[in-house]
């Protein structure tokens, strides 16, 4: 199944529009900051910076992230075999995102944190890329055809090696995403003994600490592992949908990784690694192992996929199709391809002249036939 050209532009314009939101609230970020730098640090958590801060920005490290999605899914809908994949990639983690966002931003707790202007632009925001990525999964799903002519090709799996590296990858992003939110619910029930409570890690609340936009820690991390788990196992199965989602994945994990272990330079906490203790060691090689996984997976999910394997017949359309190849059964001239089979109401026509290597070239040709009565 191959996206139609409509769905392709409409996907591509919807992710355009979708990335137009997101450099929006950036832009405006950076006009309530003293410059990218401020607000870099901002995102990557430095406490000392939010304390001198006059306006607590809105948004996060989630606001690049998805920016950089909605540009290569945006490109990739044009251009790329898997354009639905993408597209519906790009929907999920839209929509994963950014639903908390309609009960935090219109919380009461959130009205201490944002003036009521920017509250309502915030929520009439994220209802539109909320429906902008239903209308990406609708068109990804929706928008495909079977491939007629040989020159549509169909989607590409990864190669076998690919989708190896993705099993492991993606498997080890999402049990360690795991066992780090299930670290953090013993902490919440355990050490901080009800005064912070875990639902507000969750959900969002008044003890989170998250600026307007940001989903909540809990929330997003849960999501993250959901995706890479959903794409690790479509590794493990080669199938072609793996590589859009583990690329979307790697993305946000790749930049999660950057803004943690640039902080963690900033306050040389590797001076210092083995005065820190358990927790604060493993914090920061799970950082690293974002950035380094990010990474390759980025460099080995970009990479083009194979065609999937459709037997003699090639893949369909026209009898045998293209498959087939130019001296096999199943190609030009032979039955099951263009050749005298019947079908379509034409008559029989004389075989092609022999040529393109042994045995005929196109295929053995028939015995030729005589006119039918009449003709």
């Amino acid at each position: 199944m191959i996206l139609t050209r409509g769905a392709r532009t409409t996907g591509s314009i919807i992710c355009a529009a979708l990335a137009a939101i997101s450099a929006g609230w950036i832009v405006r970020d950076l006009s309530e900051v003293d410059g990218l730098d401020e607000l870099f640090w901002f995102w990557a958590g430095d406490v000392r910076r939010m304390e001198s801060l006059q306006a607590l920005p809105a948004t996060s490290v989630v606001e690049p992230a998805l920016l950089l999605v909605y540009l290569g899914v945006a490109v990739a809908a044009v251009r790329s075999t898997v354009a639905a994949s993408a597209l519906v990639a790009a929907g999920a983690v839209t929509v994963a995102l950014r639903l908390p966002g309609l009960w935090n931003i219109s919380s009461s707790w959130m009205e201490r944190r944002a003036a009521d202007d920017l509250r309502s632009t915030a929520l009439i925001c994220v209802f539109v890329m909320l429906a902008g990525g239903i209308a990406l999964i609708v068109t990804g799903m929706g928008g495909r055809r079977p491939a007629f002519d040989s020159y549509e090709r169909p989607p590409t799996r990864p190669s076998q090696g690919v989708a190896a590296l993705g099993l492991l990858l993606l498997g080890a992003l999402a049990l360690v995403r795991v066992a780090w939110e299930a670290y953090s619910l013993y902490l919440y029930e355990d050490r901080y003994e009800g005064r912070l409570d875990y639902g507000d890690r969750l959900f969002g609340g008044e003890s989170s600490v998250q600026t307007l936009l940001q989903p909540p820690f809990g929330w997003a991390t849960i999501a993250l592992a959901a995706l890479c788990a959903v794409a690790a196992v479509g590794s493990a199965r080669r199938a072609s949908f793996s590589r859009p989602l583990g690329m979307v994945a790697a993305v946000v994990v790749l930049l999660d990784g950057i803004v943690s272990v640039s902080l963690y330079t900033k306050y040389e906490v590797f001076d210092h690694f083995g005065e820190a203790d358990t927790s604060l060691q493993l914090s920061v090689a799970t950082s690293f192992f974002y950035v380094v996984a990010g990474g390759l997976l980025l460099l080995a999910l970009g990479r083009p996929g194979e065609a999937p394997y459709q037997g003699p017949g090639g893949y369909g359309g026209f009898g045998g199709g293209y498959g087939g190849g130019y001296g096999a059964p199943g190609g030009y001239g032979a039955p099951g391809g263009y050749g005298p089979s019947p079908g379509y109401g034409y008559p029989p026509q004389a075989p092609p002249a022999p040529g393109y290597g042994p045995g005929g070239g196109h295929g053995a040709p028939p015995p030729p036939s005589s006119p039918p009565p009449g003709w």
